[in-house]
């Protein structure tokens, strides 16, 4: 009889526990907000706490909002933005779906409010169309400091298969052959080859270098790579070689998001051909030691180099280059092969 009153006892504890649980609190931030004109900071996030209410609704069991906060930042030199923190109860944490990147430290931006402004009702409808969530807040981020650009932010919350992400890759010189238009288009086409939509580019300068900076939605992050494929002394040689090279890279790797030549900063200068690919996926090049003492003699022996390697060495070449070193001024057979799986 006394065994049984302990196992009843502890059944009872043990439901007592499980009906009295205490749901988990998560909390949400939101950085560098506009101040809104006419609005205390305290006020705006006590509405934000009550939209994200109305929002979630019944979708997760006991959600509540629990407490919101407002403040001020005071860090940086652009100090007109608030930080708002809005702290919640559930079952469950919401899944935060947003175009601020925090995983990359370099993502696309705007060089003024007004160019931000007017790109964030477009970025409103393509987030909302690519990832099937409703969009709960969307702003210009305040930069920190007034060199900084500003960055679009656009938040929803959900389970969703498509996402944005932002990549970026250093850019080694100015990129011939392109406007900003072109080159934008070139990436746009490339991207959705792949199955991505591509949502912004920015570049930025860096002296003599640039940063590439892009925003996409796609179902996995690219981790995206400027790769130098060959060295020409002449900026006609390099050109001329685009269109072949574009054509060998599709069928040489599984992403290849565009090839363009670009003139490096170093003087005399010097002309790279450069693609941009996914570094998680690399790319695979030959290059045999032999040496010419110019172009003409490389493209002479570029067809029995390549015949060489497919035939004798079994590789599957799908191109090749005839490159320039700067140290001996000579030239060499570069090849584009496809990496084996």
């Amino acid at each position: 009889m006394l065994r049984m009153s302990k196992t009843l006892i502890a059944i009872a504890t043990l439901v007592s526990g499980i009906a009295f649980a205490e749901p988990e609190t998560y909390s949400l931030r939101f950085s560098s907000v506009p101040p809104l004109n006419g609005m205390e900071c305290d006020d705006f996030a006590f509405n934000e706490g009550a939209r994200l209410t109305k929002l979630i609704g019944n979708s997760i069991e006991n959600f509540a909002v629990i407490d919101t906060r407002c403040s001020p930042v005071e860090i940086g030199d652009n100090l007109d933005r608030w930080m708002v923190d809005i702290s919640y109860q559930g079952k469950t944490k919401l899944e935060v779906v947003t175009t601020f990147d925090t995983i990359t430290f370099e993502r696309p931006g705007y060089e003024t409010e007004a160019e931000c402004k007017n790109a964030l009702e477009a970025e409103k409808s393509l987030f909302a169309a690519q990832t099937k969530l409703p969009v709960f807040a969307a702003y210009c981020r305040v930069p920190t400091f007034k060199k900084h650009p500003w960055e679009i932010s656009v938040t929803g919350f959900g389970s969703t298969t498509v996402r944005p992400f932002s990549t970026h890759t250093s850019v080694n010189g100015t990129i011939l052959g392109h406007n900003r238009e072109s080159f934008t288009s070139m990436l746009k086409n490339t991207f959705k080859k792949y199955g991505n939509e591509l949502a912004q580019v920015s570049i930025f300068g860096r002296l003599a270098y640039s940063t590439l900076a892009i925003r996409f939605y796609g179902t996995e992050r690219i981790q995206l790579e400027e790769t130098p494929l060959a060295i020409f002394n002449q900026q006609d040689f390099c050109m001329s070689e685009v269109s072949q090279t574009q054509i060998a890279l599709n069928d040489a790797t599984t992403t290849n998001f565009g090839v363009y030549c670009q003139k490096t900063a170093i003087t005399p200068p010097l002309f790279e051909l450069v693609t941009l690919t996914n570094a998680r996926q690399g790319l695979t090049l030959a290059k045999p030691a032999t040496t010419y003492p110019n172009i003409e003699e490389c493209l002479a022996a570029k067809p029995t180099v390549i015949n060489h390697y497919v035939q004798n060495l079994k590789r599957d070449i799908k191109s090749g280059l005839c490159s320039y070193n700067r140290q001996d001024k000579k030239f060499t057979v570069v090849m584009i092969e496809k990496k084996r799986s």
